[in-house]
């Protein structure tokens, strides 16, 4: 497979205003130190979780609401992805990669994909070295939380100017790291 021409790597990823680390780094021989405001709260009584086996038989069993991004989610966004691709006819019969995660490998995804002129393609499960957008986010991610946050400037603000600062040879070098794996 060559990564380097007809694919489009789809995946997600979370960001959060609080990315950096706790830790603090000092000139060898100086102590790292800074002003921290503590809470401190009182300890909770633990949760009692009980076992479906240990449930009454007669009694009905509710069923709890998944919580973070579900199928539903992953549809409408690969939707508006390829609305954007639509925009451009070179990109048809182009290939969508996605890791196997369970959201992306629902048949309806497949068939959005398929009935929009692309071709979907699963990638094997747990192979995050060959998705190339998985090192992508890893290269953003690490550019948003290298410096504080000042008040002119959000996450989003943060994560777009964090992507457009990766260059195409950086670009390129990530996709060549996934042909590597292969």
């Amino acid at each position: 497979m060559d990564y380097l021409t007809n694919r489009v790597f789809v995946d997600e990823s979370g960001f959060n205003i609080n990315m950096r680390s706790p830790n603090a780094r000092s000139i060898r021989g100086a102590p790292a130190f800074d002003v921290i405001s503590v809470e401190i709260r009182e300890p909770l009584k633990p949760k009692k979780i009980k076992v479906d086996g240990g449930r009454q038989r007669k009694k009905p069993v509710v069923k709890k609401k998944a919580k973070g991004t579900v199928t539903g989610h992953y549809r409408m966004f690969i939707s508006k992805n390829l609305d954007e691709m639509d925009k451009f006819p070179e990109l048809r019969n182009f290939y969508v990669v996605m890791n196997n995660a369970l959201i992306h490998i629902s048949e309806d995804i497949t068939q959005l994909i398929e009935a929009r002129g692309y071709r979907a393609i699963d990638l094997p499960l747990y192979s995050p070295e060959l998705n190339p957008i998985e090192n992508f986010w890893s290269v953003i991610k690490n550019s948003v939380k290298q410096s504080a946050f000042q008040e002119a400037k959000d996450l989003k603000t943060r994560i777009s100017e964090a992507s457009e600062s990766v260059s195409r040879k950086t670009f390129h070098n990530i996709a060549q790291h996934s042909v590597n794996n292969f």
